[in-house]
């Protein structure tokens, strides 16, 4: 039995949390009185923790990452079964987010596709220039290319009529 020091009341070991640095190994008050004065002063708590996160960031993400890849097996059924229970929920959400934003996704995959386009040209013209054409030549090239029909065919053929000087 042991006295709790906010209530003063007398309860069992049971009823207090472990605190290693007391004589006892308890807390010095119950667990009741500790929860109380939590939800009390949840505000304070919610910026230590804010200060304590900015202040320990790096090691803190250090962490997780270190615990999530020694847990991968738990994640991934976690994962699974949280998909599992929401799989319609997720569904209605997208189909709602895709109905009340279809002028931002149109915009989107255009932006993506220039890029796409623009990554494809980039990886053309440097494959052309380690087979040995310039900078510009490579340029025509993809040009040509692209005025064609796509294919590994097409590629070649305009490769031997560039070469050849006929483009």
């Amino acid at each position: 039995m042991k006295r709790c020091t906010k209530c003063g009341i007398e309860k069992v070991a049971g009823e207090f949390s472990k605190d290693k640095s007391k004589k006892d190994g308890l807390y010095s008050c119950c667990k009741a009185c500790k929860k109380l004065y939590k939800e009390a002063n949840k505000e304070r708590y919610r910026e230590q923790g804010k200060l304590y996160y900015e202040a320990n960031k790096e090691q803190i993400l250090e962490w997780h990452k270190l615990y999530r890849e020694a847990n991968k097996e738990r994640y991934r059924e976690h994962d699974k079964l949280y998909y599992e229970a929401n799989k319609e929920r997720k569904r209605e959400q997208n189909k709602l987010y895709r109905e009340s934003n279809k002028e931002q996704i149109r915009e989107r995959k255009k932006l993506y596709n220039a890029n796409d386009s623009r990554r494809r040209d980039e990886r053309y013209i440097a494959a052309r220039i380690k087979n040995g054409y310039t900078r510009e030549e490579a340029t025509i090239l993809r040009g040509i290319y692209k005025s064609t029909k796509r294919g590994e065919q097409n590629r070649d053929t305009c490769d031997q009529l560039f070469m050849a000087g006929l483009l």
